[in-house]
């Protein structure tokens, strides 16, 4: 398992904490969602052998905003969903 920080412009962020919160519930999972989609695209092309496994912790920071915890992400996440 390796650590890094990736920056994603905000539709991909929010594309990918909209995953999260389908798949798992909540925002907790950003990082596996990120590594199940790499997974697919990287098996599909050839890159990575089908039963090999990488495991990837990923922080993050939406650029001009302050940095919240997980738990702040799911608060929000969660009011976001209530009131839609």
């Amino acid at each position: 398992m390796r650590k890094t920080v990736i920056t994603f412009d905000d539709d991909v962020y929010e594309a990918i904490v909209s995953l999260s919160v389908k798949k798992y519930g909540n925002t907790k999972n950003i990082s596996k969602v990120v590594n199940e989609l790499l997974r697919k695209e990287l098996l599909s092309r050839g890159k990575i052998k089908g039963e090999e496994k990488v495991s990837t912790r990923i922080s993050v920071r939406v650029s001009g905003g302050e940095t919240l915890t997980a738990e702040e992400i799911d608060r929000l996440a969660e009011e976001e969903i209530s009131n839609s």
